[in-house]
């Protein structure tokens, strides 16, 4: 008769300590209990290097793949993740915790190398660093629904982060500053980011085809540096550059800067690239710095988008020299400027949304600056041409009442099929105003208050004064 024994009950997890020194983590002999830790059906591990021995300092190099439940890394100790190698780390209950007050290092030199979160959330603690090599193949990314937690890890170099899968929660900082730079490519969900992500050392930080809900975080590129925004949904938070630093929307695509828990606050320099647009969502987007559009040739926007959203902060708009830049509406949106200086060449409004403007609109470029409203572009401040710029307003009312609309030294205001309802008109040093389609100059409401003379070089327009 074949006796046949008790089966073998899974065993808990096992604590595998690193004895100390430098060397590769698949030689048992480097272990205590002398076997290499990877997960298997029978067995887990939680893995010490190595275990508080303040006496040696560990480099440990993970030469082949393996799973585990959880790492613990201690101050001035290393583990260096391999070419091509992958360590796995499992979620769930007693599981997915990194404990890093060392350093981790993701090796790739071209295959695919990095730490993969597995069934759960796994969490970086340990006030620790995670440093990439400069090859975009280092990876953190989730399976199996795997997620990512950063509560005080400094993780930086180039790779990629979440590759499109993957759910991330970062409250520490996440720092591009490599040639090769960072990809951050969230799942369906948001990359949530109350921490920092910046871009250094002359790299790019790219956000990819995805949303970043960045309320109480900041992304900031320091000096020659460059944050890209890729189809990118920015909510909430701060934006921030220093010195030559630029945040960027890529050519081609549309990105989102939607206001959040609180509005999106612009400390820096952010530009909208040739062909791309940048949507304002919400009711208050604050900029502080400078937002410029780029166009050369390809209809390049700032879009006020879904309801009316205020520009304030008290920064600029900076529109170069290129017909297709535009300041527009989108989904029914409109624009109240409160206090930005708007300036350069394009158009404003672009027949698609009605306008309210408090501070000041200035063409200022060789190409005319166009104001053409859908229905009513209301002025509170001052529209102007100055530095040889021409601004024509065209096509729609200009309630006027409480705004100036002037044309400066050299410059020109051209009114094209515009009525202008009030307020003051005038020219000075130079500056020229004239009809070229018929218009209205109108005082119906209050009195309009025109101190220039008015061309009319066609004898078949009439510039309507009444």
């Amino acid at each position: 008769m074949l006796a046949i024994g008790p089966a073998r009950a899974h065993s808990a997890q096992i604590d595998s300590v690193w004895s100390g020194g430098a060397g590769i983590w698949h030689l048992s002999g480097n272990w205590s209990p002398a076997t290499i830790p990877t997960n298997s059906a029978m067995d887990t591990y939680n893995v010490l290097i190595d275990n508080s021995d303040t006496g040696n300092l560990s480099i440990v190099s993970l030469n082949l793949s393996a799973a585990i439940d959880n790492l613990t890394l201690d101050l001035g100790d290393t583990l260096m993740i391999d070419n091509s190698r992958i360590l796995t780390v499992v979620g769930g209950i007693g599981r997915g915790t990194i404990l890093n007050s060392g350093h981790i290092m993701l090796n790739s030199t071209g295959s695919l190398s990095g730490i993969t979160a597995s069934a759960g959330p796994v969490t970086f603690s340990g006030g620790g660093t995670l440093m990439m090599s400069g090859n975009i193949n280092n990876r953190l990314i989730g399976t199996s629904g795997g997620s990512f937690v950063n509560l005080d890890n400094f993780i930086q170099g180039a790779g990629l982060i979440g590759v499109g899968v993957t759910d991330f929660f970062n409250a520490w900082t996440i720092q591009a500053d490599e040639a090769a730079g960072i990809i951050i490519d969230p799942a369906v969900s948001p990359f949530v980011n109350t921490g920092t992500l910046r871009a250094a050392n002359g790299a790019t930080l790219r956000l990819q085809q995805g949303s970043f809900a960045n309320d109480g975080g900041l992304i900031e590129a320091l000096n020659a540096s460059r944050v890209d925004l890729t189809t990118a949904t920015v909510t909430g938070g701060t934006i921030s550059t220093t010195g030559s630093g630029l945040v960027r929307a890529v050519a081609s695509s549309t990105n989102v800067l939607a206001q959040g828990v609180t509005p999106v606050t612009n400390l820096g320099n952010i530009e909208v690239t040739n062909g791309a647009s940048i949507r304002l969502v919400g009711t208050t987007f604050q900029n502080a710095g400078d937002i410029s559009l780029v166009s050369s040739g390809f209809a390049t926007d700032l879009a006020a988008d879904g309801g009316v959203v205020n520009l304030t902060g008290g920064g600029e708009v900076v529109m170069g020299d290129n017909a297709s830049n535009r300041i527009v509406g989108a989904g029914g949106g409109s624009l109240v400027n409160v206090d930005n200086t708007i300036r350069g060449a394009g158009q404003v409004c672009a027949n698609t949304m009605d306008m309210t403007n408090q501070a000041d609109v200035i063409a200022d470029q060789p190409s005319a600056l166009t104001i053409d409203p859908a229905a009513t572009f209301t002025n509170l401040g001052t529209l102007a041409a100055q530095g040889g710029g021409t601004l024509r307003l065209s096509g729609g009312l200009f309630a006027n009442e409480a705004g100036l609309i002037e044309s400066r030294a050299g410059s020109l205001v051209e009114l094209s099929g515009a009525t202008i309802s009030g307020g003051s008109l005038q020219a000075v040093d130079g500056g020229v105003v004239r009809v070229i389609a018929n218009s209205s100059l109108n005082g119906d409401v209050s009195p309009l208050s025109i101190a220039c003379a008015v061309e009319m070089p066609n004898p078949n327009i009439s510039s309507g004064r009444r």
